[in-house]
Order: structure tokens, then C-alpha cells, then sequence
């Protein structure tokens, strides 16, 4: 099975480069998005970028924003893409499992949105450490938090993305469907997790105290593994609802 994952991971790198005006045109958009997010950025914010609690003086934001806009298109291809040009079709016919295509597809795109994102964030420690001077630059604790979360979030966003372009009948469609289908969840986690500090913060003392109390006496570990087991569950949940609805028979009928 992982020679057929690889083969239709290497089939859409493949059409990735004979996608638009010519290769040229995708070299430059690689390279324009390395000199800008992996170079200019970092310069601009100086040691924070990398040192920085944050991930870097905006180090995760530019992050989130590169694996949006290298993602999203690609994922909206994935199948939609496939039929509209009429191969989805030849795809299904042959003789790759359901796992293996689906697979394929998805690494595929996880492979070039996070590659991008490891290639700009490494570019930019190359160029601190190259201009700046002193003792040298290591990435952060807030660095590495960042580059982990583009991960999650790359898997997430294709995760919804492939859910979209199973059913979508062009790229078009599947471009708008998965704006509001990656991100109302996340605004709705957004507006719930402001709303419970809100809350949090109106509550008397009389309730607040004990749960303080609790949590500086060792009660946040439970809080803490129950906050890493939702961070996993958010990217992986959309992966596993999409095996479980792509099925060959029911595309092909579509």
C-alpha cells in the first residue's frame, strides 16, 4: 500500500507543476514566498522572531497565512479538480485502493504546505544568523510551538478541505465551501474560548477561588492533557470522517 500512496503522492506533485503558465511561474512564486516569509519577515522582527515566546514576533501568524494560501488551492483540487477535467473517473478505475488514493492526496498536499512552512521558518534562522551579529540564533521553545501548530493546522485545513472536494462539482465551488467549512469552526472556538474568560472573569470570588486553588495545587495536569488531546482531535477528526465517506462506488455514481 505505501508504493500506491506513493505513487499518487508523486502523481499530483506532478500536476502541481504543469498546473498554470509554466514552471517558471511556480519556481518564482516559491521563490518569492521564501524571500518574503523566510527572509524579509524574519529580519524585520530581528532575535524575537526565533527566540521569542511566541514563535517569534508574528512567526506563527506568517506561518498560518503560508499554509493557508499553499494549501487551500491544492485542496480544492484534490478531487473536484479531478472531475471537472473528467480523469476523477480513469482515477477510480484503477487498480489503487480507496486508502491509498486517499492518502496519496492528502500527503501530497501536507508534504508541499508544511514543507513550505519548515522551508521558510529554516530560511529564516539561515538569514538571522547570517546578518545579525552576536552569539547565535537558536530557535525558541515559542519557535518550535509554531511550526508544530502549522502542522496541525495544515492536517486540519486539509482534513475539511477533502470532505468539501469529494462532493464538490468544480474547483470553484470547493474553493468557497471550504472557507466557511475550515474556518467557521474555528471562529466558533475563537468566540466560546473569549466568551469563557469573559465569564470566568464576572464569576464571584466565592466560585473562582476553589477552581484557582485547585489548579495551583496540581489540578492543571488533567487540564493540560485534556487541552493536548483536543489540539490532536481537531486536525485528525476531518481525516478520519473523510476514510470514512470516500468510497469509490458512491464517486463514481456522482
Amino acid at each position: 500500500m505505501i508504493g500506491d500512496v506513493w505513487t499518487v503522492m508523486r502523481k499530483e506533485w506532478k500536476e502541481l507543476l504543469n498546473q498554470g503558465s509554466s514552471r517558471l511561474g511556480t519556481f518564482a512564486g516559491l521563490f518569492f514566498t521564501v524571500a518574503v516569509l523566510g527572509v524579509a519577515l524574519p529580519l524585520f522582527n530581528g532575535r524575537a522572531w526565533a527566540e521569542g515566546a511566541s514563535g517569534g514576533g508574528g512567526g506563527g501568524a506568517y506561518g498560518t497565512i503560508g499554509v493557508i494560501f499553499a494549501v487551500l488551492p491544492m485542496v480544492a483540487d484534490a478531487f473536484a479538480g479531478e472531475r471537472e477535467r473528467r480523469t476523477l473517473e480513469t482515477l477510480l478505475a484503477s487498480r489503487l485502493s480507496d486508502r491509498a488514493i486517499l492518502f496519496g492526496k492528502v500527503g501530497a498536499i501536507v508534504a508541499v504546505g508544511w514543507g513550505l512552512i519548515l522551508l521558510t521558518r529554516f530560511a529564516g534562522l539561515v538569514a538571522l544568523n547570517l546578518v545579525l551579529d552576536g552569539a547565535a540564533i537558536l530557535p525558541g521553545g515559542g519557535w518550535w510551538a509554531a511550526t508544530g501548530g502549522a502542522l496541525l493546522l495544515c492536517l486540519y485545513l486539509v482534513g475539511v478541505g477533502v470532505l468539501v472536494s469529494l462532493r464538490a462539482p468544480t474547483v470553484k465551488q470547493a474553493s468557497q465551501a471550504m472557507f466557511f467549512a475550515a474556518f467557521g469552526p474555528l471562529l466558533l472556538v475563537i468566540l466560546l474560548s473569549v466568551l469563557a474568560f469573559v465569564v470566568a472573569r464576572l464569576l464571584p470570588a466565592a466560585i473562582t477561588g476553589p477552581v484557582g486553588d485547585a489548579v495551583e495545587a496540581g489540578g492543571w495536569i488533567p487540564l493540560v492533557i485534556l487541552a493536548g488531546l483536543a489540539t490532536l482531535l481537531v486536525p485528525v477528526a476531518p481525516l478520519l470522517l473523510a476514510m470514512r465517506r470516500f468510497r469509490r462506488a458512491r464517486l463514481l455514481l456522482d
